[in-house]
């Protein structure tokens, strides 16, 4: 099976470490941005399978990488607050899945396989 590219986007150093921890079970390569910019950047030239980004992150919020990345690849989003109502709706809509943090390492495996169409070899 070919490795997938996946695209982990958080302004928190750890939160970063957690998540691709947790992916250390599926063959993927991962990419990781500290922000919007750095992640749209990453988006453009490496084209990954699937982007985790957080949604509270200074500048763009997760819910602005969404809209920008609408259509190119799927998103995870990630929140430790829960969203308003109208973020969650729009959410909903543009993105491929939300998740409350802490992240559990079986949930986010479940959903990158249910969204890429992938099982892991584990």
């Amino acid at each position: 099976m070919m490795d997938m590219k996946i695209l982990i986007c958080d302004d928190e150093y750890a939160a970063r470490l957690v998540i691709k921890s947790c992916l250390a079970a599926l063959p993927a390569k991962i990419f990781e941005a500290s922000g919007g910019e750095e992640a749209l950047e990453i988006v453009e030239k490496e084209h990954p399978d699937i982007m985790i980004i957080d949604y509270s992150m200074a500048g763009m919020t997760g819910l602005d990488i969404v809209r920008k990345v609408q259509g190119k690849l799927p998103v995870i989003v990630l929140t430790s607050e829960g969203f308003p109502e109208k973020t969650e709706r729009e959410l909903r809509k543009l993105s491929s899945g939300y998740m409350l943090k802490p992240v559990r390492e079986d949930e986010l495996i479940k959903m990158i396989q249910k969204i890429s169409g992938r099982k892991s070899e584990r």
